[in-house]
């Protein structure tokens, strides 16, 4: 009876404990969560301002297509280097994102290991979320490409900038118009495999680590 009354105490602490646990890893998604959008969101105002610099340039009286080409080729390289630090940097993000959510529902299955209701409620949210659909082509595609997330934003910001680079430097060797826009499909499409393959070449060298 001593130690019944003696472990009770210990239970609502722990109870508490688990409650503001959870809160601080909400706050802390929250938060992570802000951070990226604002570097997002940074690296696309700088990129609009590069891609705005380069239309002034090509606008200055007398300018060569040499003397063009080539300083938006350093302008766009610039803006590709600093595209590429943000797509590792917001893989970073997420991979932090993962690890709180992670501890958020770890912080969860306690109270449903000491309530039927509420670890009820947490299989119906797995089921909801983790739901099983048929494998195919489309639903791949749909799930890790076509998803909609901001580091698809940044791949495909990243292969615009490359095919512009690519258009830079044929634009100063005196490439036909005809030649230059087939080698532009081209490079679009192979910088969006090139980068979406690094993607999940980098997000899992970094599941590994951690």
């Amino acid at each position: 009876m001593a130690n019944s009354k003696k472990d009770q105490p210990n239970k609502e602490f722990s109870h508490e404990f688990m409650i503001k646990e959870i809160e601080r890893l909400h706050e802390l998604r929250l938060d992570a969560t802000r951070q990226l959008e604002e570097r997002v969101s940074y690296f696309l105002t700088v990129s609009s301002a590069g891609v705005g610099g380069v239309v002034i340039i090509s606008q200055i009286p007398g300018i060569t297509i040499e003397s063009f080409s080539v300083i938006s080729i350093y302008i766009l390289a610039i803006l590709l280097i600093f595209g590429i630090l943000t797509l590792n940097r917001t893989i970073s993000r997420n991979q932090r994102l993962s690890k709180l959510l992670f501890l958020m529902r770890k912080a969860q299955t306690y109270f449903g290991q000491n309530d039927k209701e509420i670890n009820e409620y947490l299989k119906l949210e797995e089921q909801t979320f983790s739901s099983k659909r048929k494998k195919s082509i489309i639903t791949y595609l749909q799930r890790y490409i076509f998803s909609g997330n901001l580091e698809e934003l940044i791949i495909v910001s990243n292969s615009i900038i490359c095919t512009a680079i690519v258009t830079m430097v044929l634009l100063n060797r005196r490439y036909p118009i005809n030649s230059i826009l087939f080698v532009d499909i081209i490079t679009l499409l192979v910088s969006l495999v090139i980068f979406y393959l690094y993607f999940y070449a980098i997000t899992k060298l970094h599941s590994h680590v951690s």
